[in-house]
């Protein structure tokens, strides 16, 4: 009789499972108070109350807990009817005590959990986790809570393993839904449900030795940390997975908000103009682009560095986008939120760092105000003082949005490829002391704004194609020390700069500069070097030149002048070094005074029309190493001062009229390299001394009235020492005048 109730007690149940499973995809689907089921004996009847949750239970058997659709996450506890009406009770305490006869419990949201949740994110680790530890009835701690039975633990009869494997559409459009959550949602809910695994094993061995029951302890331990370390840790792949597999839409939406935010900020401090944003082969929407969308740092668009960041961007895709122009790659980018991977090649010779997620004082050739343990060179996005990227091979024309880079005080794109005209904009870097552009293709004329530069000191424009007048804002640059605007096409003449006084160095040759020499020179008193060759100067070099005590460099080659040397120019100017004035139009004599000079090394007077003889105090000019006084119309012999000159290697004499004897005191210019006397009157014989001049590889002497034989130790000079050229009037068809037996060409 006993085996028999248990039987159908066991039945029971197993039906009230069915139905209870019927009774929620009712309940779930709005359906609930039209139902009335009769369970056996017992049964349930909807009174439909409201929200059709007001159920009554008849029946002494037990009953299958009805969802509530207003309340679903509510632990029910039914007990069996025991009143003579034949009423079951629900108790709302799922903990209170009950009759250890026949009681059972039954928590509606642990049944097939993420198909009746309704709270976000579904899946989560943390929400799965917490679920596990709430079924108090899975806790067997003593016999009376043993007894409880748990519908969850039953065994499913083939009716409802059919129903569960025919799964109604809206179970499955929860499941659909719960699939396309989040990659790290579902991460995490696999995660739970390996820990909910561990666990029921470790229920499954709590009655096993103890042995075994520590194993599982142990191993269920050891994935908690492990996932918790694996979710926690930055570089997860959990979280990479997320990054990269965020809905398009989301997406599309972040990226578009922080694009326009940025490039509002960027037309705000009028760094670029909306205009070019609108060219998709533009460098500044490369940028911008990079700036919002790929760059790693996410600088916030509130952020005083990210114009300085936006700025260096536009300067290599710049480069990048001229270098794939010549190569005949270039297309516009893509409009979308697609993200490019690598850092493009702007065909530099070195970019370490650039475009990378490092701050940009990293990147290579920058160089920021120095951090608190005083270095220039650090992973931060500070601002840039320096940018030095001489020799590298950068392309393109000078971007204007450089004026971003407000403390910058040295910029150096020398000897690259840049092309175009220099932008007015720069004329904004109101904190530039340095300058290097030489060595490129720009074009155009100097802007007006160059005045603004009043911090300048050292301006280098040289070798380039600029072209028009120098702008009078330049004499606003009253601290510039360097001004090398050689090697261009400048015209017109050249601006009054007097107020220029600490300048140290001008160079305006190879231009095509008229006018008369500028007399306001003359108060560049601090002047080192003045270079102002290969132009169309005119007029006469003024006394006043003299003012330039601390002048070491004087070039006025290749010119229109006129006139006499100075001879003022070497009584005061003590320092001078070099003095050039060849192809000029120059007359009168050469200049008495040059023997007081100590340091003069180099000294050019040639194609001129100077007349007069050579001086004799030049015999103090002890460190001369140059001396051209060829094609003039010197007259005169050449003096004994000549073997003073011990440091002298290049000495032209030739195309002159000079006349008399070669002096023997020759011999001492033991330095003597190249000496050229053709073309003059000198008689004589070639001097035995001569033979001392061991150094010399170039002797030239033909056109002359120079007779007899060329000694033995002349000779010696070819078979023994450097001397390599030696030509003189030796030919035989003109009659012998001279005998040379070691002459390599004869005249």
């Amino acid at each position: 009789m006993a085996e028999e109730d248990s039987r159908k007690s066991q039945y029971q149940r197993k039906l009230a499972r069915q139905r209870q499973l019927e009774l929620m995809e009712a309940a779930a689907m709005g359906t609930v108070p039209s139902m009335q089921l009769d369970l056996g004996s017992g049964g349930i009847r909807s009174r439909g109350g409201k929200n059709g949750d007001d159920l009554s239970f008849v029946g002494d058997e037990h009953q299958p807990v009805v969802y509530s659709p207003t309340n679903k996450r509510t632990s029910l506890r039914f007990s069996p009817n025991n009143s003579p009406t034949g009423t079951g009770k629900a108790t709302s305490n799922p903990f209170k005590s009950r009759s250890a006869e026949e009681a059972f419990s039954i928590n509606l949201m642990d049944h097939d959990a993420g198909v009746y949740r309704e709270d976000k994110p579904r899946g989560s680790i943390f929400n799965t986790m917490r679920s596990m530890f709430q079924f108090p009835s899975a806790q067997k701690k003593d016999a009376r809570i043993s007894e409880t039975i748990n519908l969850h633990d039953m065994e499913e009869t083939d009716a409802e393993i059919d129903y569960l494997g025919t799964k109604p559409d809206w179970l499955k459009a929860r499941r659909d839904e719960s699939r396309r959550a989040s990659p790290m949602a579902a991460f995490s809910g696999g995660c739970g449900r390996l820990c909910a695994g561990l666990l029921y094993q470790l229920q499954q061995t709590w009655t096993q030795p103890r042995r075994r029951r520590l194993l599982f302890i142990a191993l269920f331990c050891t994935a908690i940390v492990v996932l918790t370390f694996v979710l926690m840790h930055t570089d997860n792949p959990a979280s990479k997975y997320y990054h990269h597999f965020v809905t398009e839409p989301y997406l599309r939406a972040q990226n578009t908000a922080r694009f326009n935010e940025i490039m509002d900020t960027i037309v705000m401090a009028s760094v670029s103009h909306t205009s070019v944003f609108q060219d998709l082969l533009s460098p500044e929407y490369h940028a911008l682009r990079w700036i919002a969308y790929s760059d790693e740092a996410k600088l916030d668009p509130a952020d005083p560095m990210l114009l300085q960041r936006y700025a260096l961007a536009v300067v290599f895709y710049n480069s990048f986008i001229t270098f794939e122009t010549i190569a005949g790659r270039q297309q516009p980018i893509i409009i979308g939120d697609k993200q490019w991977e690598g850092v493009p090649n702007p065909g530099w010779v070195r970019k370490d760092y650039w475009m990378t997620e490092k701050g940009h004082c990293m990147w290579f050739g920058i160089t920021c105000t120095p951090n608190d343990e005083d270095e220039n060179h650090y992973d931060a996005n500070a601002p840039v003082v320096s940018l030095n990227l001489t020799k590298n091979h950068v392309l393109g024309p000078l971007p204007p949005e450089l004026k971003a880079l407000e403390s910058l005080k040295s910029l150096d794109l020398s000897h690259n490829k840049i092309e175009g005209s220099i932008p007015w904009q720069v004329g904004r870097m109101f904190h530039i002391k340095t300058l290097y552009l030489h060595q490129n293709t720009i074009s155009g004329s100097l802007p007006g704004e160059i005045g603004f530069w009043e911090e300048m000191q050292d301006l280098k424009l040289g070798n380039n194609l600029l072209k028009g007048s120098i702008p009078s804002e330049l004499n606003r640059l009253y601290n510039l020390e360097k001004l090398a605007l050689d090697h261009n096409q400048f015209t017109g003449q050249i601006p009054i700069v007097k107020s220029l006084t600490k300048l140290e160095q001008l160079y305006l040759d190879n231009n095509k500069f008229a006018g008369n020499f500028p007399f306001t020179l003359i108060f560049l008193t601090n002047l080192l070097e003045l270079n102002m060759n290969d132009n169309h100067l005119t007029g006469t070099l003024p006394a006043e030149l003299e003012n330039l005590r601390h002048l070491r460099n004087l070039h006025l080659q290749n010119n229109k002048l006129h006139g006499k040397i100075p001879d003022a120019i070497f009584t005061r100017m003590l320092h001078l070094a070099e003095i050039t004035l060849e192809n000029n139009a120059l007359t009168g004599d050469l200049p008495e005074d040059m023997g007081s000079e100590r340091l003069l090394r180099v000294v050019r007077f040639n194609n001129n029309q100077l007349s007069g003889s050579i001086p004799t105090t030049w015999d103090q000019m002890i460190t001369v190493e140059i001396l051209h006084l060829h094609e003039n119309k010197l007259k005169g012999t050449l003096p004994p001062a000549i073997g003073n000159m011990t440091a002298l290697q290049e000495l032209y004499l030739n195309n002159n009229q000079l006349t008399g004897m070669i002096p023997e005191e020759i011999g001492q210019a033991t330095n003597l390299k190249s000496l050229f006397m053709e073309h003059n009157e000198i008689g004589g014989r070639v001097p035995t001394s001569m033979g001392k001049l061991e150094n010399l590889r170039t002797l030239r002497m033909f056109d002359n009235k120079i007779r007899g034989f060329v000694p033995d130790e002349v000779c010696d000079l070819s078979s023994f020492h450097k001397l390599t050229t030696f030509s003189a009037d030796c030919a035989p068809f003109v009659g012998i005048i001279m005998k040379c037996d070691c002459c390599t060409k004869c005249y």
